[in-house]
């Protein structure tokens, strides 16, 4: 099977924050794959977020710098959902959201998983693509429009578990809020 492979390298600067590297590889039939680098000078993140899902049937738990605490602790929901996080990013609205959707073995690769997730109405899906960054398996992206908002939902396995870690605003929030995503993602580490 041929393949074609293009690699594009850009840095974006924002607002005096540089968002990182990322190199885009696209092959025949795949999606595209994005490697991350996190920005140069890492947002200051003011609080410690530790997730403890001790005695959860759940993901394991982790640790990670956040702007904020976290709205509440974990909670179980449908399905075995189960609510990990919830961080407000800014007095917009704008939050990081982290979930646990189940177990691998149920739900398929992160791959499977959004492959198979369906339209919904008032929803519009603007791009799936694979992001690989350092400390973390391969990721899926999704971006959605939803009520004048965009999500940005980055699924990921981890000891056999799915996760989702979701960022949520307004459209013109993308941009200046990006640089604290990646340093949240980058202080990530597991318990």
């Amino acid at each position: 099977m041929k393949r074609a492979l293009l690699v594009v390298v850009m840095l974006v600067i924002c607002g005096g924050v540089g968002m990182g590297v990322r190199a885009w590889m696209v092959a025949d039939g795949d999606l595209e794959v994005v490697t991350v680098t996190p920005p140069a000078d890492l947002v200051p993140l003011a609080e410690t977020l530790t997730v403890d899902t001790t005695g959860m049937d759940t993901c394991p738990g982790f640790t990670t710098r956040v702007p904020g605490l976290p709205l509440s602790p974990p909670m179980e929901g449908q399905s075995g959902r189960v609510s990990l996080a919830s961080v407000m990013l800014d007095d917009a609205g704008s939050a990081l959201l982290v979930t646990c959707e189940g177990r691998t073995s149920d739900l398929g690769s992160p791959r499977e998983h959004v492959a198979g997730l369906g339209g919904y109405d008032g929803i519009t899906v603007v791009g799936t693509s694979v992001e690989t960054r350092a400390g973390f398996p391969e990721m899926v992206r999704r971006d959605i429009e939803m009520s004048g908002h965009e999500l940005s939902d980055r699924y990921f396995e981890h000891d056999g578990w799915l996760y989702i870690v979701g960022f949520l605003r307004k459209p013109h929030e993308t941009v200046t809020l990006e640089p604290t995503v990646e340093s949240i993602l980058a202080s990530w580490a597991w318990n």
